[in-house]
């Protein structure tokens, strides 16, 4: 069975394209295309929790009620037996497969080594898809993520070589387990995937003919400054995890109603020494990653200009008052 092993990266539309995935399964299994909702039913999280160390798959793990390295040892091979059992069963009727989860793109090398043991050998040697966005906008995007799953984060991290966003590690490491050549690398841009859409991008690159498709609208928008302030003092009076680890259940899914009531607003900008120490710090690894993979770009990623700041005209007096308010309420319904 050939696979397509979607990794991301993160902030480039993968929520969108699983959304899709999902919402039309019918049409691509008729496709003889098999997606295995058994690693979950839109993000396959499981996948990469299969082969990723205790401590990296500890809040996963944890927001799906399992606790104490014993239990996700467990929980890890109950997954990994019934995933290959799944594909074993679908190998029969299906020649294709999609596996999505941007996840994967935080796997280290040992992890990727086991991971490629793992797929081995129920698919033929896959081919790695992985969609690449300019850093300071994946950083600027990856605050706002941070904020809606319970963090404090101030603003987004600095540069850092070898994190999150020097590309030229990422694309190493898988390189060198399943071979440069497994790798379809694009860019993230509007102005660079087909029809300006990562959808169609992504069924293109999997060969998928997605007449008649019925997509989800596109999900996950950024908070305005207001929403970032009071989801930030939510988070602090209302954590992500109880003190005994579990998943706090007065939560729930609150940063989706920060979604529809925070999200039109003056955004955030982010400052120009910071843009210009994500130009500095991964200059290098950028220009790697150009030569190697878009050697007739010029750039990368094309500099763009940011709007001005914009001004949150609110004391914290106010986002604390606020932010009471918006927990009775929420915790009330």
């Amino acid at each position: 069975m050939k696979l397509l092993l979607h990794i991301g990266t993160g902030k480039t539309g993968s929520t969108s394209i699983q959304g899709c995935l999902q919402a039309n399964a019918d049409r691509i299994r008729a496709q003889g295309v098999y997606v295995p909702a058994i690693l979950g039913e839109r993000n396959h999280r499981k996948l990469p929790a299969i082969v990723q160390k205790d401590a990296a798959s500890k809040n996963f793990m944890a927001t799906q009620g399992i606790k104490g390295p014993g239990q996700r040892q467990a929980a890890r091979d109950k997954w990994k037996t019934k995933f290959l059992n799944d594909i074993a069963a679908a190998r029969a009727r299906y020649d294709r497969c999609i596996v999505t989860a941007e996840h994967l793109s935080f796997l280290d090398a040992g992890e990727i080594e086991d991971l490629q043991a793992l797929l081995s050998g129920p698919f033929q040697p896959p081919r790695i898809l992985v969609y690449l966005r300019d850093p300071i906008d994946y950083e600027v995007s990856m605050y706002d993520t941070a904020l809606k799953v319970g963090g404090l984060r101030p603003g987004p991290r600095p540069p850092e070589p070898g994190g999150e966003t020097d590309y030229r590690m990422l694309l190493e490491k898988w390189a060198g387990v399943f071979g440069v050549d497994a790798l379809d690398v694009r860019i993230f841009d509007r102005r660079e995937l087909l029809q300006g859409d990562i959808v169609a991008d992504f069924a293109q690159a999997a060969g998928l003919d997605t007449t008649g498709f019925a997509c989800p609208d596109p999900e996950n928008p950024s908070l305005d400054l207001l929403g970032k302030a009071l989801l930030t003092q939510v988070n602090r009076k209302l954590p992500r995890f109880l003190p005994d680890g579990r998943p706090n259940p007065r939560r729930r899914q609150i940063h989706r109603m920060f979604e529809r009531h925070f999200a039109t607003g003056p955004k955030y900008t982010p400052d120009p020494e910071l843009v210009a120490a994500y130009r500095k710090v991964l200059a290098p690894s950028n220009e790697w990653v150009r030569s190697r993979f878009f050697p007739d770009r010029p750039a990368l990623f094309e500099p763009r200009d940011y709007p001005p700041k914009a001004a949150l005209n609110v004391s914290p007096q106010e986002i604390d008052r606020i932010a009471d308010l918006v927990i009775a309420l929420w915790t009330r319904k």
